[in-house]
């Protein structure tokens, strides 16, 4: 608050100004984009990834572990590309 300026975060909510209809479309589109990709990367484990855990050669184990480490990390990122646009910081 260098320059008698009051920060959004420090007026009570009923002070501050209504929200841009713009971004109502946009928190919508993120929910369901968040939500596609949850389900893509949990889909792949499930549909690919379970089938190789259940037989019982080490060949499948090995791929099975490698592709649970993949979408560990593909999840990572969903989550810090979620944390990035909620911040509003530009990709």
């Amino acid at each position: 608050m260098s320059h008698g300026m009051q920060r959004l975060c420090d007026l009570p909510i009923s002070q501050r100004p209504p929200t841009p209809w713009h971004r109502i479309p946009l928190a919508i589109l993120f929910g369901i984009l968040f939500n596609l990709g949850c389900l893509m990367i949990n889909g792949t484990q499930v549909l690919f990834l379970l089938p190789l855990r259940i037989l019982p050669f080490k060949w499948t184990r090995s791929l099975y572990n490698d592709g649970i480490r993949y979408t560990k990390a593909a999840f990572g990122c969903l989550l810090s590309m979620a944390i990035l646009l909620s911040l509003g910081l530009r990709i």
